[in-house]
């Protein structure tokens, strides 16, 4: 399911166990496409929603709430629990987030991967994300434009990826809204759970880690700390490695 942009919603293979992946704030299911193809490789059928708001229009992410995100993660999930017989979800940063979410929500699902995921920011998305809470500034300012980043490498990936190149400031505070819902349920997360970051990432803080397996309630919890990424780890060099520790993680 792709009408051949690839901003849209995906799906690849045919196998009866699929793979929810779920991109980021602002980002796009381009994000999540390299996944897509290797899980479809591996046998999975592997389904990518557009959140809503994403891959459209600022204006239209800036009328979002962050209850938008977690009924689009919900119908997607709906959608591949209707034909598979097991449903996996795996989410990158606010994607992340909402397999959180859908974990908490659905206690059937067999088993979640999270990666880069935040329920705190610091740094500049930390006082971006706190002036978003002000009204008057999300009155004010409309959006924020992203800085490239410094690095070569990691420039060349957001160069390519398609994502929004501002970031809408009432968007932003639903999304602070949506780490605070999040944190709130996590004590309901039981599933065995697999959890990915890089100290590297520029935008989520490494002590999110054991901020969540603080709070979650999964017995059985793999790590998997790669070396030398960025935040996009999906996108970076040496994906594939990281596919396939998850691909181990669910099949073991």
């Amino acid at each position: 399911m792709s009408n051949g942009d690839v901003r849209d919603t995906f799906e690849y293979g045919s196998g009866e166990d699929a793979v929810l992946l779920l991109h980021g704030y602002t980002g796009t299911p381009y994000e999540m496409r390299p996944a897509g193809e290797f899980f479809a490789e591996k046998g999975f059928l592997s389904y990518c929603p557009r959140l809503k708001g994403h891959g459209t229009s600022e204006e239209e992410l800036n009328n979002c709430s962050f209850y938008d995100w977690i009924s689009s993660a919900e119908d997607a999930y709906n959608y591949l629990k209707a034909k598979s017989k097991k449903v996996y979800v795996m989410g990158l940063s606010m994607g992340g987030l909402l397999t959180l979410k859908l974990a908490e929500l659905h206690s059937e699902i067999n088993k979640v991967v999270v990666l880069a995921a935040p329920l705190y920011l610091t740094g500049e998305n930390g006082l971006f994300v706190n002036a978003c809470r002000i009204g008057l500034f999300r009155y004010l300012v409309k959006s924020v434009k992203k800085p490239p980043p410094i690095d070569k490498r990691y420039r060349e990936i957001w160069i390519k990826n398609p994502s929004y190149r501002s970031v809408p400031t009432r968007s932003s505070y639903e999304f602070y809204k949506l780490m605070r819902n999040v944190r709130g349920g996590l004590k309901s997360v039981k599933q065995p759970l697999m959890m990915i970051y890089s100290r590297n990432d520029r935008d989520v803080d490494f002590g999110n880690l054991s901020l969540i397996l603080s709070l979650v309630s999964s017995s059985k919890i793999s790590l998997f700390i790669p070396e030398n990424m960025g935040h996009l780890i999906t996108l970076d060099e040496g994906n594939r490695e990281v596919f396939n520790e998850i691909y181990n993680f669910l099949t073991k």
